[in-house]
């Protein structure tokens, strides 16, 4: 019961905060506050937090991520646009694995969200990422059609880009962000 109502609270939390980050969307561009920030902790303690929702529904979540890699990001931001990649595959991965994978190079800090579920229709890569937008409108799924074009917003606020690959057995999310091997994402 207590689990329960637990996770009652994080998903009307994360709710609230969506809805707050459409308003100021609304109004302006997202406002950043970045810090130094070990990106491989924050993801690894993220997937932590939401493995038991992934193994109630008997999906494997797995990390791959290099230690301590630093970048100077918006932490809170960051970490929900992840989660709401992170929530969809729960969502919409029906009972296969979902990997993610945190990697730096080429001038790019990446983060992945990989599912083998159904995939999404050609005709619907573009509108998924606009505002009340779902691929799959079925009343079985909950949500608003919000968190896609929230992870964009936060990626392109970034200086990134929230990226798309999808075929039948297979969905790649990724965040990509501009990264200098020196230190982190460019500001």
């Amino acid at each position: 019961m207590f689990a329960q109502d637990h996770r009652q609270a994080d998903r009307l939390a994360r709710l609230m905060g969506d809805i707050l980050d459409v308003s100021h969307l609304s109004r302006e561009r997202l406002a950043l506050h970045r810090a130094d920030l070990d990106v491989s902790s924050l993801v690894s303690d993220l997937v932590a937090r939401l493995r038991p929702m992934f193994q109630v529904k008997e999906i494997l979540l797995t990390l791959e991520t290099p230690p301590h890699l630093r970048a100077p990001l918006d932490g809170i931001r960051i970490e929900r646009a992840l989660s709401n990649l992170l929530l969809n595959a729960l969502k919409y991965g029906e009972g296969t694995a979902v990997h993610v994978i945190v990697s730096a190079g080429d001038g790019h800090l990446s983060l992945q969200v990989i599912d083998g579920g159904p995939g999404i229709p050609a005709g619907e890569q573009v509108r998924i990422f606009q505002r009340f937008e779902r691929a799959n409108a079925s009343a079985d799924i909950t949500g608003l059609g919000l968190g896609l074009f929230i992870s964009r917003e936060i990626a392109e606020a970034h200086g990134g880009v929230l990226r798309l690959e999808s075929a039948p057995g297979r969905t790649l999310f990724e965040i990509r962000l501009p990264f200098h091997h020196g230190g982190g994402p460019s500001i």
